[in-house]
């Protein structure tokens, strides 16, 4: 089934990218299908849709290079990880010799793979999008393909609570699986299901939910807008409170506290409305919460989940893995300034790794589900400089002195989602790359506003 669906998708983007439009639909149809995280082919490197329309991006940069500038900010990041991955492949620990060569030794290089997957999309968008319109398409349809997936998200709830079937179990399509694969967690002995849709795992949907949700409550901020933002941010939060993830939830209340001092930040005299909302649907929530009795199942999967994470993490009070990295990192400030090549932190960390629970991560590949230290751990703080340049630049070029006041709105409303967007992906980077979606939209923005 997930062949046939691919094959379809295949042939659809052969016949559409040949021209100008194609390109534009191409775009359209990444921005749609990045959402789909369920829907993968796993052949050692996981080609998730999105990945695959990244592939004939990159394809197209490939046959015709000489139609495409590429912003001189990623060149210098991925040169840099391409440099220190190459540089540090000759000072990996002899741990790294007991995987398979892929995933040990060489397992910078399908690392380097997936950024360049990763941030194609970037230069295609910025080529082919001229004007202020299709970018506004753009958000419109990443907001519908939100809007799918919570939908689908009631019907996968609404049918294993009324018929027992799970249509979206969590490996739907691995072919190889033998068995449903159903989320559940167990809450003062009620089986609580937890819904997914097609966005992956739980903790997946509640983070495509929370950027959809940048998106929706920026524009209630910012823009002209109509009572549809307000019912669609209503049914992405219930969305992420049927996920039951702690990710998302952490994450919900950061984006209704950071969204709104951003606007402060930047337009001091904008920010009292914001303000006034956020507390109102912070008041209507909470009035909800108790109401309807879900305090207690809130505090297990947020504070009580936070506090038990806190004594297993040590000191630092987060997951183990991120704990370790942090750890290796405290004690090796070479590796903190320069990293230690795409996806080698855990050969390097090793030794931090308590010693009852070595057993159990025999082998285990792990990267930090935080992107700052992600960021910091494989490409180190330099690096991290160089990635946090190429948002910046564009923000900082968008916000001051805009050529009119449509511009002006359209571009404190890129900027501020842009920059909610960096702030959830270093706090969490456990989901799809929309950091790079985010990207591409400013720098797209960016370019429209020079012309």
């Amino acid at each position: 089934m997930t062949l046939s669906l691919f094959t379809i998708f295949v042939l659809f983007i052969i016949l559409g990218v040949s021209n100008h439009v194609g390109k534009i639909n191409l775009i359209y149809l990444y921005t749609y299908v990045i959402t789909f995280q369920t829907i993968t082919l796993d052949f050692g490197l996981q080609i998730t849709p999105e990945r695959l329309v990244a592939l004939f991006m990159i394809g197209n940069i490939m046959l015709n290079p000489w139609q495409y500038k590429i912003n001189q900010s990623i060149i210098s990041f991925i040169t840099y990880a391409t440099f220190i991955s190459v540089i540090m492949a000759f000072f990996l620990p002899e741990y790294s010799s007991q995987f398979p060569l892929l995933r040990g030794k060489l397992r910078w290089l399908f690392q380097l793979l997936y950024l360049i997957i990763a941030f194609a999309p970037i230069v295609f968008f910025v080529n082919h999008i001229n004007n202020l319109d299709t970018i506004k398409k753009v958000i419109n349809i990443f907001i519908i393909s939100c809007t799918t997936q919570a939908i689908l998200s009631l019907v996968q709830l609404s049918s294993y609570k009324f018929l027992g079937i799970d249509p979206f179990p969590l490996d739907l399509y691995n072919p190889l699986r033998e068995d449903t694969n159903i989320a559940e967690f167990t809450f003062k002995q009620f089986d609580i299901f937890r819904v997914c849709a097609l966005g992956g795992e739980p903790k997946n949907l509640a983070y495509t939910m929370c950027f959809g949700i940048i998106f929706l409550i920026n524009k209630i901020y910012l823009l002209k807008h109509s009572y549809w933002e307000y019912i669609l941010v209503t049914l992405m939060i219930l969305v992420i409170f049927l996920t039951w993830s702690t990710q998302g939830l952490f994450l919900l209340g950061i984006i209704f506290l950071i969204s709104p001092l951003i606007v402060f930040l930047i337009r001091p005299k904008r920010s009292i409305t914001p303000m006034l909302k956020t507390f109102m649907l912070i008041l209507i929530s909470t009035v909800i919460i108790q109401q309807t009795g879900l305090t207690d199942l809130l505090i297990y999967r947020t504070i009580d989940r936070i506090s038990q994470d806190s004594k297993t993490a040590g000191a630092y009070g987060i997951e183990d893995f991120d704990a370790i990295i942090i750890a290796f990192l405290n004690n090796n400030p070479f590796f903190a300034l320069l990293g230690t090549g795409l996806g080698n932190v855990h050969f390097h960390s090793r030794a931090y790794i308590p010693k009852e629970l070595l057993y159990y991560t025999e082998k285990s590949v792990y990267v930090s589900k935080k992107g700052i230290i992600r960021l910091v751990s494989e490409v180190g703080i330099v690096g991290l400089f160089l990635y946090t340049r190429i948002y910046l630049q564009a923000i900082h070029k968008l916000i001051p002195k805009p050529r009119n006041k449509t511009m002006t709105n359209d571009n404190l409303y890129i900027s501020t989602i842009t920059i909610t967007a960096l702030i959830i992906y270093f706090i969490a980077s456990d989901g799809p790359p929309y950091n790079y979606f985010y990207l591409a939209l400013v720098l797209a923005q960016y370019k429209i506003s020079i012309a």
